[in-house]
C-alpha cells in the first residue's frame, strides 16, 4: 500500500490495492513520488481490487474559519467552471479581429457562507491587512509549490505592480461609477447608464481589449489574481412592470443538500507508457450535491405572451440574525435560472426542473467515455453528433443550492417575468437553449439572447416602495442539509 502525490491542485492521498501485476508495472513507470499513509476508513464503501483510488482532502486547518467553505473553494467542478470561463472570455480577445463579439463579462455572488455560520465577505482595502491566510498545498506539474499567504498579510509592491497605481485605478473606476460614465482614450465620456453599462464596466475591470481606456483604468482584475481585487456595479434606472401579467403563485419542492462520494477518472492525469494497457485510476472525493427539485408557476395574463423568467435566491437574514433590507440584499441575490416560455390568455401553469437551470452544467463525460463514442462512430457501430453551441463553461449543477443547515436555513426566493419580445436580441426560436449555462457563461456563436443588464433587476439601487409589481413574486424557502443522501 502506497500513497502518491499527484499534480491535481489538491493535497492527494492515494491507496493502491496491488492485486494486479499490470497495476504494479504501471505505477512503477509513472513519474510519481511515494510516501506511507494510513489505510482507508474500514467503514467506507469497499474499493474494487482492479482500480486505483485516491482520497482527496482540501487544504487548511480548523483554526481558520474560512476552512468551513473549503469544500466549495476547492471543488473540482467549480474550479473547472472558473478555468473554462476564462477560456471562453480571454482578456486578449479582439472581436474586430476574430469576428465574434463576446458581449458579457461576468458577475459575482456570495451565498454559501451563511450555511456555515460565516459572515458576508468584507471588501478588501489596498492598505489593510488580509486577516485569513491561505495555504493551497499544491504543486505545479513541472515542479515547485504554489505560493502560500500567511494570516494578516499586507499588500506589497511587486516589480511591475505598484499598490499606488492600483489605488489610482480603483479611484478612477469609482469615479466612473459615480459619474455613470467612463473616460475613453479619445477624451470623451461613454455612458454607463444603459443596459450595457455593467458590461462596459467589466471590460475596464478585466481589462479586455474592449476597455475604453486601458492605460487610464489599468488591469484591476488581472492584477487582482496576484494582489486581489473587487468589482462594483453602476447605478441607474430601469423598468420593472409587465402590464397584464401576474404571477399568482410560485411553489418549489423540498430543498435538501447532502455530501456524497464521487469517483473521478484520472486516466488523463498520469504519464505512462504506451507499451502497457491502461489501468483504472480514480480519485474519490467528498462533494456537495442536492436532491432534484422543480419550480411550479401559476401565471395570469390578459393575452398570449412570450415571457422571460428570471429566478433568484438570496439570504433572508444576515450574520447577526437580522432580516436584510432589500437594497442591501440585492448585492447577495444570485440568479439560479433564466428561461423563456409562452403563457396563454387567462391562467397558465408551467414547471421548471433544477436540472434545466441556465446557470449549470452536469458532470462532464470522462475521457474514456468520449474515446469509446468516437471509436464506435469510426467503426460504424453508432452515430456521433456534436452540438456546435454546447458549453464546457458552467457552474456545476450539484452546487446550484448553498449547503444550508441541518435544522434548515431560510432564504428568499424571487422571480420576475418580463416581456421577451422587448428584450430579445437574436432571430432564433424563443426556446433555443444556446448550448445551456448562458446566465454566467454567455454564448459562443451568437449574441447574448437578451438586452437586460447582468443581474437585472438587482443591478441598481432599489427603492423598496417602488419595487413590488404583479409580475414579481417573493417567497421564503428553507434549505436543509443532511450529512448523507
Amino acid at each position: 500500500m502506497v500513497a502518491v502525490h499527484l499534480p491535481l491542485g489538491h493535497l492527494v492521498q492515494i491507496w493502491v490495492i496491488m492485486s494486479s501485476p499490470i497495476i504494479s508495472e504501471k505505477i512503477k513507470h509513472a513519474p510519481l513520488y511515494y510516501l506511507l499513509t494510513a489505510p482507508p476508513d474500514p467503514n467506507s464503501q469497499p474499493l474494487p481490487t482492479n482500480t486505483v483510488y485516491e482520497a482527496i482532502n482540501v487544504p487548511g486547518t480548523i483554526r481558520n474559519p474560512e476552512q468551513r467553505v473549503a469544500y466549495l473553494g476547492e471543488d473540482i467542478g467549480l474550479n473547472s467552471h472558473h478555468a473554462h470561463w476564462h477560456m471562453d472570455f480571454p482578456f486578449w480577445w479582439k472581436p474586430e479581429e476574430y469576428g465574434v463579439e463576446k458581449d458579457r463579462q461576468g458577475e459575482l455572488f456570495d451565498l454559501e457562507r451563511l450555511s456555515n455560520d460565516l459572515p458576508f465577505v468584507k471588501p478588501l482595502g489596498w492598505n489593510q491587512k488580509i486577516v485569513d491566510g491561505f495555504y493551497p498545498q499544491t504543486t505545479y506539474r513541472v515542479g515547485g509549490e504554489f505560493p502560500a499567504r500567511p494570516d494578516n498579510f499586507e499588500f506589497q509592491d511587486l516589480q511591475n505592480i505598484k499598490i499606488k497605481d492600483l489605488m489610482d485605478y480603483d479611484r478612477r473606476i469609482r469615479e466612473a461609477i459615480h459619474q455613470q460614465a467612463v473616460y475613453t482614450v479619445n477624451g470623451d465620456y461613454y455612458s454607463l447608464n444603459d443596459s450595457t453599462g455593467i458590461n462596459t464596466l467589466g471590460q475596464i475591470m478585466e481589462p479586455s481589449c474592449g476597455s475604453k481606456h486601458r492605460e487610464y483604468y489599468g488591469a484591476l482584475h488581472n492584477y487582482g489574481h496576484i494582489l486581489l481585487g473587487q468589482i462594483t456595479d453602476p447605478k441607474g434606472k430601469f423598468d420593472l412592470e409587465f402590464p397584464g401579467v401576474k404571477i399568482q403563485d410560485l411553489s418549489v419542492d423540498e430543498l435538501t443538500t447532502y455530501f456524497e462520494d464521487f469517483d473521478i477518472d484520472l486516466l488523463n492525469a498520469l504519464d505512462d507508457t504506451v507499451d502497457l494497457d491502461d489501468v483504472n485510476i480514480k480519485a474519490r472525493v467528498r462533494r456537495l450535491n442536492h436532491k432534484p427539485f422543480a419550480f411550479h408557476f401559476t401565471v395570469e395574463s390578459d393575452k398570449e405572451n412570450l415571457v422571460a423568467v428570471r429566478v433568484f435566491m438570496g439570504p433572508k437574514y444576515d450574520w447577526f440574525g437580522q432580516e436584510i433590507p432589500l437594497d442591501e440584499k440585492r448585492s447577495y441575490m444570485v440568479e439560479i435560472d433564466k428561461f423563456v416560455t409562452k403563457v396563454n390568455a387567462g391562467q397558465t401553469m408551467f414547471h421548471r426542473k433544477s436540472s434545466e437551470s441556465s446557470v449549470t452544467i452536469p458532470d462532464r463525460e470522462t475521457t474514456k467515455t468520449l474515446v469509446a463514442k468516437v471509436e464506435n462512430a469510426i467503426n460504424g457501430r453508432a452515430s456521433l453528433t456534436v452540438n456546435k453551441d454546447v458549453r464546457h463553461c458552467g457552474y456545476p449543477d450539484r452546487l446550484l443550492l448553498p449547503k444550508g443547515k441541518k435544522g434548515g436555513l431560510p432564504f428568499t426566493l424571487y422571480a420576475i417575468l418580463t416581456d421577451y419580445n422587448k428584450e430579445k436580441v437574436n432571430d432564433l426560436p424563443y426556446d433555443y437553449e444556446y448550448g445551456g449555462s448562458i446566465s454566467y457563461c454567455g454564448t459562443i456563436n451568437h449574441k447574448y439572447p437578451d438586452s437586460k443588464p447582468m443581474g437585472f433587476p438587482f443591478d441598481r439601487v432599489i427603492n423598496q416602495d417602488k419595487f413590488y409589481y404583479p409580475n414579481m413574486f417573493y417567497k421564503d424557502v428553507t434549505i436543509t442539509f443532511k450529512e448523507d443522501n
